[in-house]
């Protein structure tokens, strides 16, 4: 059985803890047990077929893909409380200017969908539930909660599936309680997943293998991205102002880790998360001309060789 040390470095006033040389299947155990901190609801399954990683020929096809997005605001049963015109521009922004790095464009109906549902108004986790307001097979339908921004709990985002054509988030993060979700790339980390993505550190999660440093194996392990960087489950533990992360851990060759600490779909600190990889814009780009449920919410879409 292949084996991993890990160790991670924390440094607290007086006193220095180093965790060493576990089996990796047990530290991912151990990890999963301990119910780590994240801003994902659940783990998503996997929507068939899952498709593999794009080659480098279809890597050479460009041209605008157009995404037909529904936009559905929860409010309170007097149809007050949503969120204003303001702040879903606001969050409609963030997803343009992470993805147009892409080419991948969003086309919002003109109708907007209001949920007044008093149950839903005040779950400031949100729930799976949501879906099943008004669904669409020719389009993303994203589902935005209230910011809840006094709420004690922590909120966070929703896919059922990779890829999916719906998900939610809501809330703030309880490690940064005036950080709001939905004003940070999180809401692009959620359409990551309906894009294709898996995050980056998907080899501690049910279902996936360890990836190695060397990307031997980025294929058919870890987030199957091999241009992203093995990544040990950052787990919010990297600090917002600073970008960095005082953990430590080797794969089972003994290869220190260097995870991307500003990648969308990692766990990093929703304040540090700045950028998709080439590879994994590739891969959006393929799911969205490949797979059968996202083809449905193409609007246009030109691809020819450079």
């Amino acid at each position: 059985m292949k084996t991993t040390s890990i160790f991670l470095l924390t440094v607290v006033p007086f006193f220095l803890f180093l965790l060493t040389s576990a089996p990796y299947a047990v530290w991912k155990a151990d990890r999963q047990q301990q119910d780590p901190p994240g801003f994902c609801m659940g783990q998503p399954r996997v929507a068939e077929p899952l498709l593999p990683t794009p080659t480098a020929e279809q890597r050479l096809y460009q041209g605008p893909l157009h995404l037909r997005v529904y936009l559905h605001i929860i409010r309170n049963e007097n149809g007050e409380g949503g969120l204003t015109p303001d702040q879903i521009a606001e969050s409609l922004g963030i997803l343009e200017k992470d993805f147009r790095p892409f080419d991948i464009f969003f086309e919002l109906e003109e109708e907007i969908f209001y949920i007044d549902e008093q149950t839903l108004f005040e779950d400031a986790n949100g729930t799976a539930a949501v879906f099943n307001n008004n669904p669409h097979e020719d389009g993303i339908d994203i589902y935005l909660f209230p910011d809840h921004p006094g709420h004690s709990t922590a909120g966070g985002g929703m896919v059922y599936t990779i890829p999916a054509a719906a998900f939610y988030i809501v809330g703030r993060c309880i490690e940064d309680p005036k950080l709001i979700y939905r004003r940070t790339s999180a809401i692009s980390h959620e359409m990551g997943h309906c894009l294709g993505l898996f995050h980056t550190h998907h080899a501690m999660e049910q279902g996936g293998c360890e990836e190695l440093v060397n990307r031997n194996n980025c294929i058919e392990c870890g987030d199957f991205v091999c241009d992203t960087p093995a990544d040990p489950g950052l787990f919010l533990e990297v600090d917002g102002a600073s970008c960095t992360w005082s953990g430590h851990a080797l794969d089972s060759q003994g290869q220190e880790m260097q995870p991307d600490l500003h990648n969308i779909m990692s766990y990093t600190h929703p304040r540090c998360m700045t950028h998709f990889s080439e590879g994994q814009g590739a891969r959006m780009r393929y799911y969205i001309t490949h797979h059968p449920m996202l083809k449905k919410c193409l609007i246009t879409h030109q691809i020819s060789k450079k």
